[in-house]
């Protein structure tokens, strides 16, 4: 097609993606596709990229997937996020707190330090885990609405609404965000 050169700097830009902290934080099947698509077009992985190593407190541990809450291969097909929040939150849940009231903080917090777009993703994992939750539903409005998308966001309160009842918290958002709407 003419265009290796951009096609070796972009596969090298995916390299990078993929390497994230290095082995063993790199995204293995993502960093085994750059790498294969850079020798066929002729190209090196880049170099330099930091590598974090693990502390030499670390435990490896040998985990038998189905002991897992959350089953992984309704998350192989999705994005990496996905499938790195729900392997990642039941370690880190507060105690008595489930992963989904975690994944609703974060999303929260994101929100409200103005990481909509991250906010929502993880207010989205929460909705995948338990669609029936309308703290999920009502902190993906919240991040919708930070985001700008007040449609989405105004029918997110209205699930959440229809969810848990009269919420005074929400009522008030879903009362305000509709004045907002043209």
């Amino acid at each position: 097609m003419g265009r290796n050169g951009d096609a070796i700097v972009l596969a090298k830009q995916a390299y990078s993606v993929a390497w994230c902290d290095g082995p063993p934080f790199a995204f293995v099947d993502w960093l085994s596709r750059a790498e294969a698509l850079l020798a066929e077009l002729g190209g090196e992985p880049p170099a330099g990229l930091r590598r974090n190593l693990l502390p030499q407190d670390w435990i490896e541990l040998e985990i038998d997937p189905g002991s897992l809450p959350i089953r992984t291969e309704d998350y192989q097909a999705r994005e990496p996020e996905v499938a790195l929040a729900a392997l990642y939150v039941p370690s880190v849940a507060d105690e008595g707190s489930s992963y989904v009231d975690t994944l609703v903080r974060w999303s929260r917090q994101e929100t409200e330090s103005g990481r909509c777009d991250a906010g929502e993703r993880s207010a989205n994992v929460a909705i995948e885990l338990d669609p029936n939750g309308h703290d999920c539903w009502a902190a993906r409005a919240a991040a919708r609405r930070g985001g700008g998308n007040l449609q989405a966001a105004a029918a997110d309160y209205e699930k959440a609404l229809e969810l848990a009842g009269e919420s005074q918290e929400w009522a008030d958002a879903y009362k305000s965000l509709l004045s907002e709407l043209p």
